[in-house]
C-alpha cells in the first residue's frame, strides 16, 4: 500500500502514472469496502494533513504507478505563500470524507444484505451450495484457493 487506512500521514501523492485504489475498514469491520479508483493527475492523502488525523483510507496501486509525494512539511510552506491554496484543498478534503462515509455506508448494508440473501437461500435449499464446499450435496469439504498476483511497482519521485 502507498498508504494504510489508521498510520499517521506525513505527505500527500500525486498521482502521475496509473491507476490506485482507494479502500476503507468501516468502524468494527474487518472487510475492506472499495470506495473509489483514481487515475493519473489525482492527488490522495490531503484529508490527513488538512486536519490532522490519521490516514482515513488505504490507497495501492492497481497498476505500475509513479507517484508524486509532497512532505507535510513542504505542504504548509506552500501554503503559506498561498492560502487559498489550503483552502480549496481542505474543502476537497472535507467532500472526499463525507464521499467515503456515504459509499463505505451503503456498501456495507449491501454486503450485509447480500450475506442475508445468501444464507436465507442456502439455509432453505441446500443444493445451491458451490460443488465441494462445505454444506454441498456431496458433504466434501472444500479447499480455498489462491493464486499470486505480483504486487504492482510504485515509483516514489
Amino acid at each position: 500500500a502507498i498508504v494504510t487506512q489508521g498510520e499517521p500521514a506525513a505527505a500527500m501523492y500525486f498521482l502521475l502514472h496509473g491507476i490506485v485504489d482507494v479502500v476503507v475498514k468501516p468502524d468494527g469491520s474487518t472487510e475492506e469496502v472499495a470506495v473509489k479508483v483514481l487515475n493519473e493527475g489525482a492527488w490522495f492523502g490531503e484529508v490527513a494533513l488538512v486536519h490532522n488525523v490519521r490516514r482515513t483510507a488505504t490507497v495501492r496501486a492497481a497498476t505500475a504507478v509513479t507517484v508524486f509525494r509532497l512532505d507535510l512539511r513542504d505542504f504548509n510552506a506552500i501554503c503559506e505563500g498561498f492560502p487559498e491554496l489550503r483552502e480549496r484543498v481542505s474543502a476537497m478534503a472535507k467532500k472526499r470524507i463525507t464521499s467515503l462515509r456515504r459509499k463505505a455506508v451503503a456498501s456495507v448494508v449491501k454486503h450485509l444484505s447480500f450475506r442475508r440473501q445468501t444464507t436465507a437461500t442456502l439455509l432453505s435449499d441446500p443444493s445451491t451450495c458451490p460443488e465441494g464446499s462445505v454444506g454441498s450435496p456431496n458433504g466434501a469439504e472444500g479447499s480455498p484457493q489462491s493464486s499470486t498476483v505480483a504486487p504492482p511497482t510504485v515509483a516514489l519521485v
